[in-house]
């Protein structure tokens, strides 16, 4: 199955759980990177992505250089701001529309307290629900509980059970 896994990440931990997802699948990796530089101090990153991410803005995005149509599955990163989905992967989504015929995945990497509608909004945007979903937050990076998460993700995907 031709998979690509697109991401967008600030921090670095949602580029690593792309590539620890990516890997197992064979999938290709395509970074999802804003247009406009972002915010440059962490606070004001926090307040205004918080804000375009409550807001449900979306921020222009480069063009993707692979075409999610060309692909048999295509899985999603974001990073959660604010519990809702990134400014720039909302406008990532609006400029690459992923056909109706293509299954796609989402996984998540937060902070804090898992729990978000950033999985909801991109349904929403899409037409319909992911094929799997997972959210990697904080704890699980530092207790190596990612790697479970991701695995069962994988599994998911794919069809079948994690062993």
């Amino acid at each position: 199955m031709r998979t690509l896994v697109a991401y967008f990440s600030v921090s670095g931990h949602t580029k690593a759980a792309a590539a620890a997802i990516a890997e197992p699948l064979g999938a290709d990796l395509e970074r999802i990177e804003a247009v406009k530089p972002l915010p440059g101090s962490r606070q004001a990153l926090l307040f205004l992505g918080g804000f375009a991410a409550s807001m449900k803005f979306a921020w222009a995005a480069r063009p993707a250089s692979r075409k999610p149509g060309d692909y048999d599955l295509v899985i999603i990163g974001t990073p959660i701001w604010a519990w809702k989905l990134n400014p720039v992967v909302r406008g990532w989504l609006r400029a690459n529309p992923l056909p109706a015929n293509v299954p796609y995945a989402a996984f998540a990497t937060a902070g804090g307290v898992v729990g978000s509608q950033a999985f909801d909004d991109m349904a929403a945007m899409l037409g319909r629900a992911p094929r799997a979903t997972t959210t990697i937050c904080d704890a699980d990076r530092k207790s190596g509980g990612d790697k479970r998460l991701i695995e069962r993700f994988v599994a998911d995907v794919q069809g079948r059970t994690p062993g």
